[in-house]
């Protein structure tokens, strides 16, 4: 390169303009490239997410659940998807069924597509999807051999914890929703209560109070009527303790302190501070544990009917049935019985009868208010 001929070109004042300008048209040009190859280039296509059929049948499966309504899964062959056939009861609108399904949908993106009604086979038969998409059927079919249930019964069955054996987990196997009333202090309370929690039923805590009339043993777990608040809520907490995992308290006698209103306050008021329910066992007709626990808005409930105090099968079976009768009456009912053999054969013989009739059995906590 002759740097002799470039050099006055250097020396140019204007050189930093020229060189400036070029640097400018090369941006420009490529900016003007880019700006062409933007203009031609596709957008991207935007991502489609489809629902997962899993998530519509839940919400499906939900308010079933909800409307207290049984259903089957079939797989017609002349279509693709499932058909759920729901049993309504001759006394529940279809319609409302209908309605309720589409209320539930609506606040997703999910919708009933399509509803086709055969008055003459007394059944409407709902697509069910996204967009335009319908992923299963489900069918609300009428049925006049099954009416709405009637009412709830709770059964509880006290005086667990000093035993585990066959005997003592049938009253678990009988294919209901069951509460277990644990009582402290026993052999095996902790473990008892563990197992029983396994097995799916509802514990509680049995608690020993003094009774008026019978006789009773003090092994540190009972609660007397001569005790200071201290030692009420010592022995409630060592008892709560002690049984793990439960969701709420009855009395184990106690007929002195449920009708003691300055030793219930005392024990309702640590329950409530704890999140527990209280179930009043009433063994004595003045008791007002039921009355304290709603003065001071704490869950609760009160025994209806107690199973075994005759431990005959037809005194049993008498008293499940007035039970049952309860139910009806005030929407459910609360029994209570025992670890005794004439109690669980009863059971097991009458519980199927009461289903057939609508009845449901659940857990004690759905009853209380």
């Amino acid at each position: 390169m002759d740097l002799k001929r470039i050099n006055p070109l250097l020396k140019d004042a204007r050189f930093p303009i020229i060189f400036a300008t070029i640097v400018i048209l090369i941006l420009v040009m490529v900016r003007i490239t880019g700006l062409i190859l933007d203009k031609n280039r596709k957008p991207p296509e935007p991502e489609i997410h489809y629902p997962d059929i899993k998530d519509i049948q839940l919400i499906v499966r939900e308010t079933l659940v909800e409307q207290e309504l049984q259903w089957e899964v079939l797989h017609p062959s002349q279509i693709n998807q499932e058909l759920w056939r729901v049993h309504v009861p001759m006394d529940v609108p279809i319609p409302s069924i209908h309605l309720t399904i589409q209320e539930e949908l609506s606040v997703t993106d999910y919708r009933i597509l399509f509803a086709e009604s055969n008055p003459i086979q007394r059944h409407v038969t709902l697509q069910v999807g996204w967009q335009d998409s319908c992923y299963f059927f489900v069918q609300l079919k009428q049925r006049d051999d099954i009416r709405q249930i009637e009412g709830q019964i709770a059964i509880v069955i006290d005086d667990f914890g000093d035993r585990w054996n066959a005997f003592i987990r049938s009253f678990l196997n009988l294919g209901i929703e069951i509460t277990v009333s644990v009582i402290p202090g026993q052999p095996q309370s902790t473990s008892i209560a563990q197992k029983v929690a396994q097995m799916g039923a509802e514990v509680i805590l049995h608690l020993p109070m003094e009774p008026l009339t019978a006789t009773f043993h003090n092994d540190g777990y009972i609660i007397l009527a001569d005790m200071n608040q201290e030692a009420v809520l010592d022995i409630l907490n060592r008892s709560v303790e002690e049984v793990p995992g439960v969701l709420g308290v009855n009395n184990h006698m106690g007929s002195r302190i449920t009708s003691n209103r300055r030793i219930m306050t005392w024990i309702l008021e640590e329950l409530q501070t704890r999140g527990l329910y209280f179930l009043d066992s009433r063994t004595i007709a003045r008791s007002v544990a039921y009355q304290v626990s709603r003065e001071i808005g704490l869950p609760t409930g009160k025994r209806d009917v107690f199973l075994d105090t005759d431990r005959s099968r037809e005194a049993v079976r008498k008293q499940l049935w007035k039970l049952t009768k309860t139910s009806n009456e005030q929407g459910f009912g609360i029994g209570i019985g025992h670890c005794h053999k004439e109690t669980l054969d009863v059971l097991r013989e009458e519980i199927p009868k009461i289903q057939e009739k609508g009845y449901r059995f659940v857990t004690l906590s759905k009853v209380i208010r």
